[in-house]
């Protein structure tokens, strides 16, 4: 995967969005996921109708190494349930 060597300047919020929804399948893969419950690969690209495999994994590929990138690694850890939800269970006892 190609990456950057000098990080890209964006000059403008439409410049940052583009960059993370532009292309011809990303918006309205975003646009089904997030009007649904979690979907498998082959009700995903039925919803997509008219999408080769070839082009709905390149594009599901950029998205998830975007959210990994962008997340939490306390999630990961098991970290993020104790500083986020612990506290409820301690009122409760």
């Amino acid at each position: 995967m190609y990456q950057r060597k000098t990080p890209k300047k964006y000059y403008c919020t439409v410049d940052f969005a583009l960059d993370i929804f532009g292309g011809k399948w990303k918006p309205r893969l975003l646009c089904i996921l997030g009007h649904s419950k979690a979907l498998r690969y082959g009700e995903l690209k039925t919803a997509m109708e008219d999408i080769s495999d070839a082009a709905l994994l390149p594009v599901l590929d950029t998205i998830s190494d975007w959210a990994v990138q962008h997340s939490n690694a306390d999630i990961y850890s098991g970290q993020h349930f104790h500083q986020v939800h612990f506290g409820a269970f301690e009122q409760h006892n």
